[in-house]
């Protein structure tokens, strides 16, 4: 199995990702710190979304790889976000060079705060075009959940 270049394989990005998910549900989220909700989901969404090429540069089989991504809408979710939290604004009509029938985002994507009392629970992701919300524990989760079904068929040591 290939190594990254600090020495450490698909196994090192998946437990970042674990890790991740985690902070996610820290009990303070619930308080209002808007810049912490903010940055514990789109971390979290940036260590997943590069989950999938730390698998293919492992030796996982690029096609099986994209196709869980593919699968859920979770993942294709956070691919979203990580993606426009990292080039500032996207293009939906712009496809990406890693697979040729993914667009580099669906929809415009904006975070909604909820009313009182503020909680990591009353605020979303919301789809601009067709209203559809997912609350950054939900996103995580389904996340979570996608790579732990496709890792533990792998047979895998350290796979869930």
């Amino acid at each position: 199995m290939t190594s990254s270049h600090l020495g450490t394989d698909w196994r090192d990005q998946w437990n970042r990702v674990l890790r991740h998910h985690r902070a996610v549900f820290t009990p303070d989220l619930d308080s209002y710190d808007h810049n912490r909700v903010v940055d514990r989901a789109v971390s979290f969404c940036k260590e997943c979304d590069a989950l999938p090429e730390w698998l293919i540069r492992s030796g996982f089989p690029k096609g099986e790889v994209y196709a869980v991504v593919s699968a859920s809408p979770a993942l294709r979710w956070a691919r979203d976000v990580a993606n426009g939290m990292g080039h500032f604004k996207l293009s939906p009509a712009k496809f990406t060079t890693t697979h040729k029938e993914w667009t580099t985002t669906t929809s415009t994507m904006v975070l909604h705060f909820g009313e009182d009392p503020p909680s990591a629970e009353l605020w979303v992701f919301k789809d601009t075009e067709t209203g559809e919300t997912l609350s950054p524990r939900t996103l995580a989760d389904g996340c979570v959940k996608a790579w732990k079904a496709y890792l533990s068929d792998q047979s895998l040591p350290g796979a869930t």
